[in-house]
């Protein structure tokens, strides 16, 4: 668009989205975020560059590296002298500041090469030689960094967080290992207590994250669940980065949709993990919980209903039941697309897609569902309180308990802290019971005395 805006003119007409331009210094180049042409719904863009004139065409400097893919919206901006544009993408497990050069395919990572925190939401000076970034990890809460180029390691600038990060912390490894159906290497943190001794056996704790997106180490994982709590009161946490998510490649990000399995592929994901845990001796097979939110939700759902190995389930958002709420908007052409990007099936009128679907759901395999369920969700979040009612009607059928807390005020998930402090505190109570055998007068009352795990 001209100054007077009497001209519009198309400056990018390629497939799939292009999003979050940002000029460049000198004006003459726009740097984005776009699916180059290949439309998904995984919410994959490449960084674009494009000079600023009608008909350019955009070049893509990054497109090989294996983090391109997870860009997402992490454009920070150019540097003083256009030549340059910073990144945070996600990559293996980090979100690292990324410096890439607007010509030739080069790129230097600027912060957080070897470790597992988080350099985001980054602000730079004028001059473009300096740069104020927000760090934290798993463990660590978050604080402003300033970085300096040239000068080295960065300097943190806030200790607003000094009370909490002065604290024991959890110890965090990732580790990887190969999916139950052998078709892919799969990697996920691991949070272990201050105190951990792999003499000792421990509850487990999985949480399956939503999206799919790729698992970061930002300050406690999730806002929806307390997993450092989980490791203060002594459980191992376990957060697998199942297929489909981001950070390692893109076959590997695109699992979900080249396979048509939106739970049972990613569900061999979850269950090999836990058996490399479990072979390290460190974990009480006996004593496992699983949790999980939005995407995560539908996955761990659907994962209770294929084994009766975790003593207990917590999820919170997304409906966990899948052929009525694709045949709510199955009629649109990008609903269509999104269930072939996200879902791995096409048309849900279609009878074997239709089975294919509900085949991939929790409440499609709820026959053999056992594992007493917490479902928590807010009140606005109409596919989740369905499924919700859903799987409290089933256990009234399979005699299987459930408790069923709808959250006032509340969409996909929680925000309120009295809300998230009381979802919190049924979470802990509720894993306690029926994977610890530890009991509160409200858990006694209701259910009476707990099993106690084989010794």
């Amino acid at each position: 668009m001209d100054r007077a805006g009497a001209c519009v003119s198309a400056l990018v007409q390629l497939p799939g989205g292009d999003s979050h331009p940002v000029w460049s210094p000198d004006g003459a180049w726009i740097a984005f975020g776009s699916q180059a042409g290949v439309p998904n719904f995984r919410y994959n863009k490449h960084l674009a560059i494009v000079a600023s004139r009608p008909g350019a065409i955009p070049a893509y400097p990054y497109k090989d590296h294996p983090a391109d893919m997870s860009l997402g919206n992490a454009i920070i901006g150019w540097a003083a002298d256009s030549r340059s544009i910073w990144v945070s993408p996600s990559s293996e497990l980090q979100v690292r500041l990324i410096r890439v050069q607007r010509e030739g395919e080069r790129f230097d990572i600027m912060t957080n090469s070897d470790s597992l925190e988080v350099d985001s939401e980054a602000s730079y000076s004028a001059q473009g030689d300096c740069m104020v970034y927000v760090r934290e990890s798993a463990v660590d809460a978050a604080e402003l960094y300033l970085f300096r180029a040239g000068k080295g390691q960065a300097v943190q600038l806030t200790h607003y967080n000094d009370v909490v990060n002065s604290r024991p912390k959890a110890k965090v490894e990732v580790i990887g290992w190969r999916s139950a159906d052998d078709k892919w290497n799969v990697h996920g943190m691991v949070l272990q207590p201050v105190d951990f001794d792999p003499r000792r056996r421990y509850p487990l704790m999985v949480y399956v994250e939503g999206g799919p997106q790729m698992v970061r180490g930002f300050y406690g994982i999730t806002s929806q669940y307390p997993l450092l709590t989980f490791v203060e009161q002594g459980y191992v946490v376990f957060i697998p980065n199942t297929r489909g998510r981001g950070g390692y490649g893109p076959a590997f990000d695109a699992a979900i949709e080249t396979e048509g399995r939106v739970s049972s592929g990613p569900y061999q994901d979850i269950v090999s993990g836990v058996d490399a845990l479990v072979a390290r001796g460190y974990i009480d097979p006996d004593r496992m919980g699983i949790t999980g939110f939005s995407y995560g939700s539908k996955l761990c759902a659907y994962t209770i209903t294929q084994t009766n190995r975790f003593r207990a389930a917590a999820f919170n958002g997304t409906g966990i039941e899948i052929v009525s709420t694709a045949l709510k908007r199955g009629g649109l052409g990008w609903y269509r697309d999104i269930s072939l990007g996200m879902g791995g099936f096409r048309d849900i009128y279609d009878p074997v897609d239709r089975l294919r679907a509900d085949q991939e759901s929790g409440i499609g395999n709820v026959a053999r569902w056992r594992t007493p369920s917490l479902v928590t969700p807010g009140i606005d979040d109409g596919t989740a309180v369905d499924g919700g009612y859903m799987l409290l009607n089933a256990g009234h059928r399979f005699n299987v308990p459930v408790e069923f807390v709808v959250y006032p005020r509340s969409g996909h998930g929680l925000r309120e802290p009295a809300l998230l402090h009381d979802q919190y505190a049924r979470t802990l109570e509720w894993m306690d019971y029926w994977v610890r055998g530890i009991a509160s007068d409200r858990m006694l009352k209701r259910y009476g005395p707990p099993r106690k795990p084989p010794q």
